[in-house]
């Protein structure tokens, strides 16, 4: 399974269920959308397309998660790495630390 099939899996598992069906489709077409972008971004640029990839699933999780919008790049940041790590999908040397 590649890495963001695995996240997938997770952020749907992961998101409150208050979320209302419409508003759940809403945000996984938001992030699939997203993650699509960076990684086709990241391939046309040289860039890691899959770290990109990941990026962009996960580049709101922390307003999806506890439904606060404010300062939300900050500790969604802090959130991906410790998701990342917890899901063993970061780089290797992410890994080692």
């Amino acid at each position: 399974m590649e890495k963001s099939e695995i996240l997938q899996q997770w952020i749907e598992g992961a998101i409150p269920d208050p979320f209302l069906f419409q508003q759940r489709r809403a945000v996984y077409t938001h992030l699939l959308g997203t993650a699509h972008f960076a990684a086709m971004l990241a391939m046309k640029r040289g860039a890691d397309s899959e770290a990109a990839e990941l990026a962009g699933l996960l580049h709101d999780i922390s307003t999806y998660l506890t439904g606060e919008h404010e300062d939300h790049a900050r500790k969604g940041a802090a959130l991906t790495l410790r998701i990342l790590g917890d899901l063993q999908l970061g780089t290797p040397q992410q890994q080692e630390e």
